[in-house]
């Protein structure tokens, strides 16, 4: 399946002298914690000066650059610290990186000092703008498709405002979280004569690694449940339907299982559509809930949840 470069995060315990590009993380009307302050102090206050608008501040995701003699600055806005989320993080992340992208940067370090009134440990906020960075760098490439100016660059960030020891399973979290996204996006940006029944299952062998158990229900084994409207349905396409189960068992997770149940009808599998002609572009992504639930179970099993899921 096509892949994007994943961006490689790095745990640091101050600024590196090196660092060409820096991001300070503020929330709105918020003074600059000890690192911020200091690297204003040597800019002769040149960033306070930029983060005055403290209206750009209270929107969350805006991006103050300021270009210093030596390096460039961003100031990342998390909007009023009272409404930090990890949803919010993790659009701020997106954010930055579409302004890094812009601006030609493929290295960044993210700085992060203590945020009073946001209710989230350090590694938490860090670990979450890095998801969002992660996901927007998602770009969907088949075969000889050209990617977006500079988005086939790998992506180097430092993470700078929290132990290593915190850190090390927060972005193993959102790494594995990201994981999922990607996967689920990918199947639903696959074109139909590349995704139908005969080929869908074949992109849950992978699953197999990450410690889901994969069953395919074939047409024999339908009829022997009983599943005729699958059964009928598919019969207006060459490729006769399946039905997959997948089944994670984390360590410690209860014998009963949930249930997550997503619709995987690939636009090949039949049945009489009624849909307009501008209705029909978007109908490839109609197996999008099947998606789902195989980048959920990707990102539950790849955590090591302790849960037990069937999809």
């Amino acid at each position: 399946m096509p892949q994007s470069p994943v961006p490689v995060f790095e745990t640091a315990d101050e600024i590196s002298t090196e660092a060409s590009v820096v991001v300070i993380l503020q929330a709105a009307r918020a003074g600059f914690g000890p690192r911020a302050a200091a690297l204003d102090t040597d800019m002769n206050g040149i960033l306070s000066r930029a983060c005055s608008d403290r209206a750009a501040l209270a929107e969350c995701g805006t991006c103050i650059d300021v270009i210093a003699p030596t390096r460039r600055v961003v100031v990342l806005a998390l909007g009023e610290a009272d409404a930090v989320t990890t949803l919010s993080l993790a659009r701020a992340g997106g954010l930055l990186a579409a302004h890094l992208e812009g601006k030609g940067e493929c290295a960044a370090t993210l700085v992060l000092d203590p945020i009073a009134g946001v209710d989230l440990p350090a590694a938490e906020i860090l670990s979450r703008v890095a998801l969002g960075m992660r996901l927007w760098r998602y770009r969907f490439d088949m075969r000889n498709q050209r990617r977006g100016a500079g988005s086939d660059r790998t992506l180097r960030v430092q993470l700078v405002g929290a132990s290593g020891a915190d850190l090390a399973p927060a972005l193993a979290r959102i790494n594995a979280i990201a994981d999922g996204v990607e996967y689920a996006r990918t199947l639903v940006n696959l074109p139909p004569n590349h995704l139908h029944p005969d080929s869908f299952h074949e992109h849950l062998e992978p699953l197999r690694e990450a410690g889901i158990d994969v069953e395919i229900l074939d047409p024999a084994r339908l009829k022997e449940l009983g599943m005729n409207a699958i059964l009928a349905v598919g019969s207006g396409s060459v490729r006769p339907p399946r039905v997959a189960v997948l089944r994670y068992r984390g360590k410690g997770a209860p014998a009963q299982p949930m249930a997550f149940v997503g619709k995987g009808v690939c636009f090949d599998s039949g049945g009489l559509c009624i849909k307009r002609g501008e209705q029909m572009f978007d109908m490839k992504a109609d197996m999008g809930g099947a998606a789902a639930v195989v980048g959920l179970l990707i990102a539950l099993a790849r955590q090591g949840s302790p849960v037990h899921a069937v999809g």
